[in-house]
């Protein structure tokens, strides 16, 4: 309207411009003066409401103090409804305000009433649009009740300003209707980060064209990743194919997806964008493998080993077929696999030889999968005969484990018991034995009773299922397994415990049977070969029986115990001197010490000639030891003599010693082995020494100069005269028993000797030849495969710094156990050795800590990735924290604090070394994670609390739902941080310790609205009236605002107590007011002394009518003599309801209160009182008329004086007026006199003033008539 009136002004006066806006300014003025005006005379009136509701018809500027005054009055009257309408209708919106619904929240909602806010809300409502701050406190009530159908009506009628925080608030229950909001309230980049979440990609461009706005794409990506890792994929994949290209650079969007370990994502996104294969692309692509080789070896296994499959595919010889497909860490393994589909039978089971031959361990699944896959082309027996070849029962068990289910044969069945066993799968020996028909009883049962498995329930099920029940029982009892027999007969099979019991009886019966023969004096022979072997299995002095006992059979029980005890067989064949046996028996099991004394105690030449035959291959060993031991041992001459005649020519020695040398020279046909050795032990050393020399038995002759006259230089002479490999090999081991390592390694390798390998390998060791032991060890390997040689070698190429040879060795086909030579090698610290070992084997675990001790951290990560081992981690993490490279310590970090028992040793680790902000970064950034947890938001939370308490309480308030509350609270108590832990008091819903907090340091934590929501919900009553005391002392402008919270909860004669105490009884007065409803007499009394004090007798009265709990003579009697005659009359009032008619009557009669008095009367019904009322009157009334009539005389009396005063004045005047007349010059006129005419004297008289009495009242000269009075 203003801008309309200034407009017509302008046009009008178009010439004169500032003649307008002066005109325009007067009547914008006039305007503001009018509505003042008004309302002033309002005013004046005292009718406050009149003057509000002028206010809110007209919307006159100006009021705005009246009617925020009009509110508090209702709002302290408890008028919620009225004060709700005046705020919806103040004048310029003055009191649509976050302080007024402030206000309306504080007050206490009573039961079964409506809210004070909802009121307030609702009469917004009828009324028109809510405000922006309006709109979003009602919604927020709305979506806690769970009634977003309101608000879906409310938006529908435009009821609700929209606004970003609107939109955030409706987010959290229906994601279509904060759209909605978002339009309305222009957001766009929430309504962008909305469409993006909800994956619809295109609609993001879309809208971005149509509204003209270029989203913060990096910004959505990273939102998105958040939550949804997938739809990050596709926004990204959506990015790429804008036109213009892509708004953020692929790199960083590749960062972007393994900083948050999400590799498989971004991987995707790599392979998807780079299709075109364009140059520039070519960092990206060697990111991509980069990124598998470190984290998916088998997806970059994949992409190395394509080439090689296809060029193994065109090789047509088998030769070089074995020399491509040993690089199986080249080769995808199911590639492998399909490869040996297509070979020939033949050549396939050649490949599969040589693979097991390289890395029996690495290659063992390749193969097992390649012998399910095409068994029956291979065939099963020779895939059987190729693990047995190479003793991989491991193998066997797992090929025939996919077979078993398939076959009936026996022999596989068998077979896969047997393989079950040696790898220690009890549980499935078990199983097959339990479930499987078809395996060969009589040979499985042998085997297991052979075996001797620590559990015996295999050999339990196939002796119950075959009838080996007292098989079954007899090895049970002798090898003292019982348990086993209580849990067949309760357990397995109880039907057969009296089978058991009588084999258990027969045994321990038969024991007593037999020896009681024996003590008869039976001689026949079952009975003691019985008796025998059951002394035998009972361990019950058996060599005693053996050699005392002349009854029982030598052979029958030298049979029995030859697989229990081969010593007692000898025993007993030799009691019943069967040689044949004993002999066979002690070649066996190498008892030749046994057979060396038998044959010298036999005596017997016919045994001589058959030890001694030349075709024994035991005869070197037996004449070893019946010259060492027989022999020396033996006291009888007759038997040196049977030896020296079957086994040396003896003559010579027998001449004496000083002739030997020349019978040596003379005699040809004697036997030199067996005379030379006579020589040896008769230490005729230079004698035996010519006697072997002489039948060229050089190693013979070597050791004579070797061990009896130890000079190892002849030795070596000799060797190189005689160059035959057992003398070098003696030598050497003669070098070697000195100490001369590398002399002896050298003549190993002459030799061309690797039986000695363990001992060369411990001295070289020992003396550190390693060069020397290298040479050794290759002339070794290429004439056996023994694990210790591989390890030696790689050992000791490690120990010369010669790496090269080591990757070349390794990737030959060898049998060293890699695992036990990384493990060694690192132990010793030759760390760049062990690398390539763990390397090969992928062994990440050990590689990993091994890249750490050579300070290669990036790879230690990428081997920790490959592991994924807590442990692994954890020794990098904390490495690379020790080395400060934090950026690789955070990706450890992540994949160790996902695990909470490892979560806490990494933080103390952290902050032992003082890397407290590369702590939190890390604690950050697994908050992201799939698997974050509790402990990682709570332990964030506490290192906040103790590093960057600025961060605290944003953290608490976004994660209050996933932390840790007690643990935090203890953080932020013993950090101080007040404000921090009220709000976790509350969030854990301990009240009275957030208020205490908040209390006892009020500076940090005190907030007035947190701090009323809290208050009310205390336990502990005593924290009441803690709270008023701490709002008196800090904040006493609010402490009422507090007491209407706490009305329903406290004593409100103890409040009043605390602050008349405290002196401020009036500081409470509006809360008094409000509560006085409840007619607590400590409350009326405090208001009633408050309203004495300030004269306010209306609300005095008030208050008296409306609540009668307090002292009212005792209020009477303060009142009564008050100075004020309303307070007297209040005094009078109280006495009248008190019934105390007589002194409310003398007070009206004393203060003229007639009609009061006649009232009191009136209402006390005592005709007595009215009587003497009625006198008072009567005697008033006539002193009042006695009093007149006096007065009336009094003044006319004073009026005759007056008039007489009067004329005696004007008498005086005109005797004055004469005198100076005389006293004149006469040329001078004379002043005027009164009365007369001053025409004809230059002057006149003035007139007399009109007499009183009828007529019109004098007039003033000008101006207005004077304003009477009303």
């Amino acid at each position: 309207m203003k801008l309309q009136l200034y407009h017509l002004l302008v046009v009008r006066y178009e010439n004169h411009i500032f003649v307008a806006m002066r005109m325009f300014f007067f009547l914008v003025t006039c305007e503001l003066l009018c509505g003042s005006v008004l309302l002033f005379g309002v005013l004046q009136l005292n009718n406050l409401e009149l003057a509000v509701n002028l206010a809110k018809r007209g919307n006159l500027p100006g009021a705005e103090n009246l009617v925020v005054q009009w509110f508090q009055e209702l709002f302290s009257q408890t008028k919620y409804k009225e004060a709700a309408e005046l705020a919806a209708e103040s004048p310029q919106g003055v009191l649509r305000t976050p302080d007024t619904v402030a206000k309306f929240q504080s007050v206490p909602v009573q039961a079964g009433q409506t809210p004070p806010l909802l009121q307030y809300f609702g009469t917004l409502l009828t009324r028109g649009k809510l405000n922006a701050f309006e709109s979003l406190e009602l919604s927020r009530l709305v979506v806690n009740q769970n009634k977003k159908n309101l608000l879906e009506n409310w938006l529908a009628e435009d009821k609700l300003e929209c606004c970003e925080e609107l939109g955030d608030l409706v987010k959290t229950v229906d994601n279509d209707l904060a759209l909605k909001i978002y339009i309305k309230a222009r957001a766009t980049p929430k309504f962008v980060a909305s469409f993006a979440e909800r994956r619809e990609f295109d609609e993001i461009l879309i809208y971005s064209k149509q509204v003209g706005y270029t989203p913060d794409y990096l910004f959505l990506l990273q939102t998105i990743l958040r939550t949804d890792p997938q739809g990050a994929v596709n926004f990204a994949l959506m990015m790429s194919q804008m036109e213009g290209g892509c708004p953020v650079d692929y790199n960083t969007i590749t960062d972007l997806f393994l900083q948050r370990n999400l590799i498989r994502e971004a991987i995707a996104f790599l392979l998807d964008v780079l299709k075109p294969n364009l140059p520039e692309h070519g960092y990206l692509q060697t990111k991509v493998l980069e990124i598998n080789l470190v984290t998916f070896p088998n997806v970059a296994d994949a992409i190395l080993a394509n080439e090689n499959y296809f060029s193994v595919q065109h090789y047509t010889e088998l030769p070089d077929i074995k020399r491509v497909i040993v690089n199986t860490h080249a080769i995808e393994p199911q590639a492998l696999v399909e490869f040996f589909g297509t070979l020939s039978r033949e050549w396939a089971l050649e490949c599969m030889k040589d693979l097991l031959m390289v890395n029996l361990r690495g290659n063992l699944q390749i193969i097992v999968q390649t012998a399910k896959e095409y068994c029956e082309q291979l065939g099963v027996d020779a895939c059987i005969k190729l693990f047995e070849q190479f003793k991989s029962y491991e193998g066997l068990y797992f090929f025939l484990g996919s077979y078993l289910s398939s076959s009936e044969d026996p022999d596989i069945h068998f077979k896969y018991i047997e393989a079950a066993a040696k790898t220690g799968q009890i549980k499935e020996v078990e199983r097959v034995t339990r479930e499987s028909n078809f395996y060969d009883a009589e040979k499985t049962k042998n085997f297991l009773m052979e075996t001797k498995l620590p559990d015996a329930r295999p050999l339990i099920n196939v002796c119950d299922c075959f009838g080996f029940v007292p098989d079954l029982t007899h090895y049970l009892y002798t090898n003292n397994m019982l348990r086993y027999i209580e849990g067949y007969v309760q357990k397995v099979n109880p039907g057969n415990a009296p089978l058991v019991v009588g084999q258990l009886n027969r045994l321990r019966l038969l024991t007593q049977f037999l020896e009681h023969l024996v003590s008869e004096g039976s001689q026949d022979v079952h009975a003691h070969n019985a008796l025998g072997k059951i002394m035998i299995d009972s361990n019950n002095n058996p060599e005693h029986f053996l050699t005392t006992n002349p009854y029982y059979d030598s052979r029958v029980v030298g049979k029995y115990c030859e697989k229990r005890d081969p010593t007692l067989t000898v025993v007993a064949y030799r009691r019943g001197q069967c040689d044949d046996e004993l002999i066979n028996v002690t070649n066996k099991n190498s008892l030749f010490k046994l057979q060396a004394r038998y044959v010298v105690e036999r005596m017997d030449e016919d045994l001589w000639e058959k030890v001694l035959n030349p075709d024994n291959e035991y005869r070197r060993q037996l004449i070893d030891q019946v010259v060492s031991t027989a022999l020396p041992e033996s006291k009888s001459p007759e038997q040196w003599e049977l030896q020296f005649a079957k086994s040396a020519d003896t003559d010579a020695i027998k001449a004496g010693p000083s002739r030997v040398m020349d019978y040596i020279n003379r005699l040809e046909n004697f036997d030199g082995p067996a005379v030379g050795e006579v020589a040896v032990e008769a230490q005729l050393y230079e004698e035996a020494f010519a006697i072997f020399k002489k039948f060229n038995l050089n190693v013979q002759a070597v050791n004579v100069l070797l061990d009896n006259l130890k000079s190892i230089d002849r030795a070596v002479e000799f060797a190189f005269r005689v160059e035959e490999d057992a003398v070098w090999s003696q030598v050497a081991k003669a070098q070697l028993r000195v100490g001369d390592v590398s002399e002896a390694i050298e003549s190993f390798i002459r030799a061309d000797d690797a039986t000695e390998f363990l001992d060369v390998i411990k001295a070289a060791e020992d003396a550190d030849v390693y060069q020397d032991l290298v040479r050794y060890l290759l002339m070794v390997w290429q004439k056996t495969k023994e694990p210790k040689v591989d390890n030696e070698l790689i050992y000791a190429y490690a120990k010369i710094d010669r790496l090269g040879e080591i990757e070349e060795f390794i990737l030959m086909p060898n049998v060293a156990n890699l695992q036990n030579v990384g493990d060694r090698l690192y132990d010793e610290a030759l760390y760049e050795a062990a690398k390539i070992i763990f390397a090969f084997i992928s062994n990440w675990a050990k590689l990993a800590i091994t890249l750490v001790k050579l300070q290669q951290f990036q790879g230690a990560v990428d081997a920790a990735r490959k592991a994924n081992s807590s442990k692994t981690w954890k020794e990098v993490c904390f490495a690379c924290v020790n080395a400060e490279e934090f950026r690789l310590a955070q990706i450890c970090g992540l994949n160790i604090i996902i695990q909470v028992d490892d979560l806490e040793e990494v933080s103390e680790y952290y902050q032992n070394r003082g890397c407290f902000s590369e702590l939190i970064s890390l604690m950050e950034s697994g908050l992201g994670l799939e698997r974050a947890h509790m402990g990682i938001f709570t332990e964030l939370g506490v290192l906040y609390a103790r590093y960057h308490p600025e961060k605290l309480i944003e953290h608490i308030k976004l994660f209050s739902t996933r932390l840790n509350i007690p643990k935090l609270i203890r953080a932020c108590d013993e950090q101080q941080h007040w404000m921090e832990l009220t709000y976790l008091y509350v969030q854990y819903d301990e009240f009275d310790n957030a208020a205490t907090t908040i209390m006892n340091h009020s500076p940090e934590a005190w907030d007035h609205m947190q701090f009323k929501d809290i208050i009310a919900k205390v336990a502990n009553v005593e924290l009441y009236y803690k709270a008023v005391h701490f709002y008196l002392q800090e904040h006493p402008d609010l402490i009422n605002d507090v007491l209407n919270v706490l009305a329903p909860h406290v004593d409100h004669a103890r409040v009043v107590d605390i602050m008349r105490k405290a002196g401020h009884l009036r500081l409470v007065k509006p809360f008094m007011v409000a509560v006085q409803s409840n007619n607590v007499a400590a409350v009326n009394e405090a208001l009633n002394e408050i309203y004495v004090e300030e004269e306010d007798y209306d609300r005095l009265h008030e208050s008296i009518d409306l609540h009668d709990n307090f002292d009212q003579i005792g209020l009477a009697q303060k009142i009564e003599k008050h100075e004020l005659l309303e307070m007297r009359r209040v005094a009078a009032y109280i006495y009248k309801k008190a019934g105390r008619w007589k002194q409310s009557l003398a007070l009206s009669k004393k203060d003229n209160h007639f009609r009061d008095a006649m009232e009191t009367c009136s209402q006390s019904g005592d005709w007595e009182l009215a009587e003497e009322l009625l006198v008072y009157f009567i005697e008033q009334f006539i002193r009042e008329y006695t009093g007149k009539v006096n007065e009336l005389m009094k003044d006319k009396l004073e009026a005759m004086n007056e008039v007489k005063a009067k004329q005696e004045e004007e008498k005086d005047m005109v005797a004055q007026q004469n005198m100076y007349a005389q006293l004149l010059p006469l040329a001078l006129p004379t002043p005027p006199m009164a009365g007369m005419d001053g025409g004809a004297m230059g002057g006149s008289f003035a007139p007399a003033p009109p007499k009183s009495g009828m007529g019109m009242p004098p007039m003033v000269p000008y101006g207005m008539p004077p304003m009477g009075s009303y």
